[in-house]
């Protein structure tokens, strides 16, 4: 056993040098060689999406230079340097009128004055209603409006108007007549004839304006609009509605305070005329269109709020930042500046100065921060080449995404960066989406790491199969060594018996026939035990080799037991052995090899008269059950542990309780047993509890078998 178990070290130790160890030093070098992948990769991951982000900017500062070298050509035209303030309107139209994403422009003159072009009426133009007027004019419109005010006669007052109308060639002059007549026949209850006036005034003399700076043509929309609504006509609200919606369009240049006040002026006149008709069908659709109206309202007033918002927060900056000695008046002032919630991103440049002397005006922008991100970030992101697994994302100082997906706990941040000039003041981040992972779960991504783990799975399933197959065999060696000392055993105990007696019969000192008698039965009973322990070894032996035959006959199987049970008691008559047969005498004749089941049937009661202790009490039952004929044998003896079970039918095996009460035996009878009763094509089944006996239990099939 010692040379079996020292040859199994041996192979043990050269399957660990060739192949175990081998083995693992590859798996440790394919391990870093997939580290030195993925850091490959990550480094190449990490470059082009550098690469991407100089491109991002790149293309972004391309698109926003462009629009501030338009700002600055713009800003050296001579209209803005001459002050020429429709020119100047006109100028800026035209470059909103390019995309430009831009909420407004202004004009920071030398002064601190602020002028928005786009918004507001032009500086000083107000023209005074009567610079055109000779004296005696203007004697006659002093008279009329005496006559309007004082005296009540808005008839005299309209004949002063009319004549000074005729009189006067100035087309402002001729409009505020005409707005002056228009009046006092609305004083005088013809609605009719003020609208024809003031349609005068709207066709004919369009941006006119009051002495007070009021837009003519505005009063004159809103006056009809009055007159209509005394005369019951539905086109009243219509007409409103569309004065509403001009306002909120810009259509009229007008300061702040005049912005709220038509529009309020005009909004309370649509909510009362909505409820004079409120119980029309079309209510309905003018209830839509105004809430439309609303949303351009708002928008509008927003201007206004952001004029106010440059005016008090951005210029005394921009002032500021001019004044700097390291500013040049070449380049752009760029400012970013928080006011309530909103963000500022200003952009301002140089206007050219009359003389050295006078500091330069500026022309300002403030951009739109959507119409920037759609208008010149989005496009150049779009124009680049990005993979799948590169995602851009741009988030403002706050941490709010202006663009790309929101933020992900997931995402595999990869590089993150801010605008040249942190303007604007946003940053731009690359990352790849998903599950963000450590190293080490991206190499478990790794084909590489998966061909070495099942390379290293089967070899760990190799050393533990050649380990549990070591166990095994030492395990069979230590059974085969059991079964060498139990045969040498059972071969020594007869043959020593057989020996002794020969000799004293050989030497004639047995003299008495009946003494002479009994040696030669236990001779024969001790030349039996060692034919049988020879048959079952030379049995076990066919079986191994698969070379074992049965020779099938009809058999009476009650006979046939009874007979059995009744020669192992007279084989055995010193042991006190009581066997109680209890046979069904109705059981019909089975095929069966009668030599084998007859061995069979000697091993089981040889096993339960072996285990019993003091009573060697055996029951025998044979029972037909269903399509079988049943054997059971049972004892009382030293029973079998519960987890043993299974393996008492192993070849050699010998149960725990066989061991601890010193009962001999090879270990091969209940292997040949079950060998046997499963080439009739039967089954057999154990119960036991330990210390409380052992039944098996024998089926044979009652149909005829065939060899």
């Amino acid at each position: 056993m010692k040379i079996a178990l020292s040859n199994q070290k041996r192979l043990m130790g050269i399957f660990l040098l060739t192949i175990v160890l081998p083995s693992l030093a590859l798996s440790f070098f394919g391990f870093r060689a997939i580290q030195n992948e993925k850091y490959r990769r990550d480094r190449q991951i990490l470059m082009e999406h550098q690469s991407t982000m100089a491109l991002v900017k790149t293309q972004f500062v391309g698109r926003l230079r462009a629009i501030e070298s338009l700002l600055q050509n713009t800003a050296q035209y001579p209209s803005f340097q001459d002050q020429d303030f429709p020119v100047i309107k006109e100028t800026l139209t035209s470059i909103v009128n390019e995309t430009i994403p831009t909420e407004q422009f202004f004009i920071v003159f030398q002064n601190s004055k602020t002028f928005f072009p786009l918004l507001e009426p032009f500086p000083g133009d107000f023209t005074n209603s009567v610079s055109d007027l000779t004296d005696s004019q203007q004697t006659q419109l002093n008279q009329a409006r005496k006559a309007e005010y004082e005296s009540r006669d808005n008839r005299t007052a309209i004949s002063l108007y009319r004549d000074l109308y005729n009189q006067t060639e100035a087309t402002n002059t001729k409009a505020q007549m005409l707005n002056h007549i228009a009046r006092n026949q609305k004083k005088l209850g013809w609605n009719g004839s003020a609208i024809q006036s003031f349609m005068q005034i709207i066709e004919k003399f369009p941006g006119s304006i009051s002495s007070s700076g009021r837009s003519l043509e505005l009063n004159a929309e809103m006056q009809i609009v009055d007159c209509n609504r005394k005369l019951g006509k539905k086109e009243a609200l219509t007409q409103a509605l569309e004065i509403y919606e001009k306002l909120s369009n810009g259509s009229w240049s007008m300061n702040e305070d005049q912005y709220h006040l038509y529009t309020e002026m005009t909004y309370a006149t649509i909510t009362q005329i909505l409820k004079e008709h409120s119980s029309e069908d079309s209510t309905t659709d003018w209830q839509n269109r105004l809430s439309k109206i609303q949303e351009k309202h708002q928008k509008q007033s927003r201007l206004w709020q952001i004029r106010s918002s440059i005016e008090n927060n951005i210029v005394p900056d921009l002032h500021r930042m001019q004044s700097n000695p390291m500013q040049r008046q070449s380049d752009p002032i760029y400012l970013s500046r928080k006011i309530g919630d909103e963000e500022f991103l200003i952009s301002a440049v140089s206007i050219p100065n009359r003389t050295e002397e006078e500091r330069s005006a500026l022309l300002g922008m403030k951009w739109d921060n959507e119409g920037l991100v759609n208008g010149l970030l989005k496009p150049g992101i779009h124009d680049i080449q990005l993979n799948e697994e590169t995602k851009i994302r741009i988030i403002d100082y706050s941490g709010e995404v202006l663009l790309g997906d929101q933020r992900s706990a997931t995402d595999n941040l990869t590089v993150s960066s801010e605008f040249d000039d942190s303007f604007p003041p946003w940053k731009i981040e690359i990352y790849r989406p998903g599950t963000r992972v450590s190293g080490m779960a991206l190499i478990f991504r790794s084909y590489y790491f998966w061909t070495i783990l099942m390379m290293l799975t089967i070899l760990t399933f190799g050393v533990i199969l050649i380990i549990k197959t070591m166990a095994r065999e030492r395990e069979v060696i230590r059974l085969k060594s059991d079964f060498v000392s139990s045969v040498s055993h059972e071969l020594k105990t007869p043959l020593t018996s057989i020996k002794a007696l020969t000799e004293r019969l050989l030497e004639g000192k047995v003299k008495s026939p009946a003494k002479m008698k009994q040696y030669f039965s236990v001779i024969a009973q001790d030349t039996d035990k060692l034919t049988r322990l020879v048959k079952n070894s030379l049995d076990f032996s066919r079986i191994e080799e698969g070379k074992k035959e049965y020779q099938f006959e009809e058999t009476d199987v009650v006979s046939w037991l009874d007979a059995t049970i009744n020669h192992f008691r007279e084989e055995r008559p010193h042991n006190q052995i009581q066997i109680e047969a209890h046979l069904n005498r109705d059981i019909p004749s089975i095929m069966m090899d009668r030599h084998e089941m007859t061995q069979c049937m000697n091993n089981l009661l040889d096993n339960a008269i072996k285990f019993s202790r003091e009573s060697k009490k055996v029951e025998v039952i044979l029972e037909k059950s269903g399509a079988f004929v049943l054997i059971r044998v049972r004892d009382y003896g030293i029973g079998v542990q519960s987890d043993e079970l299974d393996r008492i039918f192993e070849k050699f095996y010998q149960g725990t309780n066989v061991r601890r009460h010193s009962v001999k035996g090879t270990g091969l009878g209940l292997t040949l047993v079950k060998h046997a009763v499963e080439a009739h094509r039967g089954h057999i089944e154990v119960e036991s509890q330990a210390g409380q006996g052992t039944t098996f239990s024998v089926s044979l099939p009652l149909s005829k078998q065939e060899e």
